[in-house]
């Protein structure tokens, strides 16, 4: 699964990759427990991070940290958005139509 030359990739592309290799390599070990695995609750509570890259040949490592206030932020104007956007679907079935159909969003 180590690719062995760089590719070149767009970034689709990679995310499929990495999403696949993600689904592919944990099959099978969720009940045992990794000495480096975590939890999403650890994650949110800053309790432990997740090693999510480790160099080859040397110790360069990136790690994952939850924030709790970006997520709780973060959560929270998602369903904002998603009320506001609800709202407007429902008016707009209901033929109030607040914003024009041929409005522009270039900047």
């Amino acid at each position: 699964m180590i690719p062995t030359k760089p590719t070149i990739l767009t970034f689709w592309a990679k995310f499929m990759e990495l999403q696949w290799k993600m689904l592919i390599s944990s099959g099978g070990t969720q009940s045992e427990s990794h000495a480096y695995s975590s939890y999403p609750s650890e994650w949110l509570l800053l309790s432990r991070g997740i090693a999510y890259w480790i160099g080859v040949g040397n110790n360069a490592q990136i790690h994952l940290l939850g924030n709790f206030v970006l997520w709780l932020t973060s959560s929270m104007f998602l369903g904002i958005h998603s009320a506001i956007i609800g709202f407007y679907f429902l008016r707009r079935r209901r033929m109030c139509l607040d914003i024009d159909e041929g409005f522009n969003f270039k900047c």
